[in-house]
């Protein structure tokens, strides 16, 4: 048994906010109607939003506690998933990092550099590994992440994306963390926010420097992707991408996995990534196997305005399962995690 010790939980400090991917609420009725199996607990995610950068890895600590405490009082092995979103990809003072959104008091979004952020993620995965306790089965998948806006989405910003992800991932195992923590990385893909061909070289630019084992989420959406019918390559999404530009990003890239946001109360989110896992069963040899859902409830809760769009995450945990669980095709036993993401 490993021998850790227990610190006090500390209070994470939520600042109000809310960016949301779809801005039309679309009423639908999903076409199965099969009881879905029950949803797994739900891990909180995060957008690491702030005006002081420098706290963020002292508030990372506490985070990670958190989740770690959680587990080390729940009976069983937990396994969880978390992604920290750290804004809009960025080159700033011949440093790859990111702006983040929503920055508290307004005034210029503040630059983080891949080394804070680094940091901030190693802090969360030493927090959770130490609050654990005497706990030592439960586990952590944890990412870093950015989102797909603005002119810093290049192939090189997703090469030091990997490089960065690679140093968490080194420093978490030679801190004799690895046990219990896994590092991933993560990507909020979304059409409405920029160019297909940007999103495609910035998943060329990781694609081409990650490590072995290093796996990118994508924990975007399928913005304006058909809902119904029988989906080709060539089927238009919103921003001029098609249905085949978002299941690259999300699937057809090793070492990519889809989280996809499933927001829409509707059943609209699930019937898209139904019918991107449907073209990726008929035209690319085999249907995607998601490792779990994203919904936006807590952020939601915390800002409001989010009509037709604050599925709780056993809603869109069961929304996801039961569309693609209607056809054979693209049916799973399972969908392994559910995570709600909240503004910090």
């Amino acid at each position: 048994m490993k021998n850790k010790p227990v610190l006090t939980k500390s209070l994470i400090r939520i600042v109000l906010g809310i960016v949301i991917a779809f801005s039309v609420f679309y009423t639908f009725s999903p076409t199965n109607t099969a009881e879905a199996a029950s949803p797994p607990p739900y891990t909180t995610s995060w957008y690491m939003n702030t005006s002081n950068p420098n706290n963020l890895p002292t508030d990372a600590y506490g985070m990670g506690c958190n989740l770690g405490t959680h587990d080390k009082n729940t009976a069983g092995t937990q396994d969880n998933v978390v992604v920290l979103l750290f804004g809009q990809p960025a080159y700033s003072g011949g440093t790859y990092g990111s702006y983040v959104w929503g920055s508290r008091g307004g005034g210029p979004y503040p630059f983080l550099s891949t080394s804070l952020i680094a940091n901030t993620t190693q802090q969360f995965a030493r927090g959770y590994y130490i609050c654990t306790g005497s706990d030592t089965s439960s586990q952590l998948y944890l990412a870093a992440g950015v989102n797909n806006y603005g002119s810093g989405v290049t192939n090189a910003h997703g090469s030091a994306w990997a490089t960065m992800t690679s140093s968490i991932n080194s420093w978490v195992s030679s801190s004799g963390y690895s046990s219990q923590v896994k590092i991933r990385a993560a990507a909020d893909i979304e059409p409405d926010f920029g160019t297909a061909s940007a999103a495609i070289a910035w998943v060329n630019g990781y694609n081409a420097s990650y490590g072995s084992g290093l796996w990118l989420y994508n924990v975007g959406a399928a913005s304006g992707c058909p809902w119904t019918g029988t989906p080709s390559a060539n089927s238009p999404c919103n921003n001029s991408w098609v249905v085949d530009n978002v299941w690259y990003v999300s699937w057809g890239a090793t070492p990519f996995y889809v989280i996809p946001e499933i927001y829409n109360t509707g059943g609209v989110n699930a019937e898209q990534w139904y019918r991107i896992s449907l073209y990726s069963a008929l035209y690319q040899g085999g249907r995607i196997s998601f490792p779990g859902t994203l919904t936006q409830y807590q952020a939601c809760q915390q800002m409001g305005g989010c009509s037709g769009i604050d599925n709780s995450p056993s809603q869109g945990w069961t929304q996801l399962f039961n569309s693609v669980g209607a056809d054979s095709r693209t049916s799973l036993t399972n969908i392994r995690w559910s995570t709600d993401i909240m503004w910090r």
